[in-house]
């Protein structure tokens, strides 16, 4: 019998096709997840506004507190050297209160010494004692506890047998700082009453020479 030739094309590529592996899709791709991470920035934070005041100026020192390097302690250490001229800072009305007022030696050899004279003008300026004097206690102020000014006052405390000076200071008439009393006295380890006889006898001899001007 003649088969068809139509349906022998047909017949061999269906068995053409049965020897052959079917064909294998590609394969898929593999799926990409889309990950967020997140970045650390800087935090922005408002800087705080620029104070337009200047900071507050330190309180003033009061003007009775104790300096040991203030002006004060300048002039006595000028007055002391020579530096500045004494005759330029004594009070032409009342001079200057020239006072010592010792207690007795350890020995007892020397008795209680005290004595107070007043210096007026060209006399005080040239006076050698009172030279002498400013030049010892800045001397001793160096070598202890320095010159404490305050008070229209400077002192140089001293120890046991050593004696203090106290270095009063005022105003002229016409403003200048003035030495008005170059004080040597015992204070240290004595009694009240010692002290209290000291500073009688100092007031007296200051007020002395407030009642009765320097002469012109």
């Amino acid at each position: 019998m003649n088969t068809p030739q139509p349906l022998v094309i047909s017949l061999l590529a269906l068995l053409g096709a049965c020897g052959r592996r079917p064909s294998q899709p590609p394969p898929a791709a593999p799926l990409v997840q889309s990950v967020t991470v997140p970045v650390d920035a800087p935090a922005v934070v408002d800087a705080p506004a620029l104070d337009d005041h200047p900071p507050p100026a330190p309180d003033a020192p009061s003007p009775d507190a104790p300096s040991p390097e203030g002006s004060d302690a300048a002039l006595l250490r000028g007055l002391a050297d020579g530096s500045v001229g004494l005759a330029a800072h004594l009070d032409p009305a009342h001079g200057v209160v020239f006072v010592t007022y010792l207690e007795a030696s350890p020995s007892g050899r020397a008795p209680v010494r005290r004595s107070s004279r007043r210096l007026c003008g060209a006399a005080a300026a040239r006076d050698a004692a009172l030279r002498a004097r400013l030049r010892e206690a800045v001397a001793q102020a160096a070598e202890g506890d320095g010159l404490t000014c305050g008070d229209d006052e400077c002192v140089v405390p001293g120890m046991e047998y050593q004696p203090a000076y106290r270095l009063r200071l005022g105003r002229a008439p016409d403003g200048t700082r003035v030495l008005l009393g170059a004080m040597q006295m015992s204070e240290a380890a004595l009694g009240e009453e010692w002290l209290e006889r000291v500073r009688v006898y100092v007031d007296q001899a200051m007020a002395a020479a407030r009642a009765r001007p320097c002469p012109r």
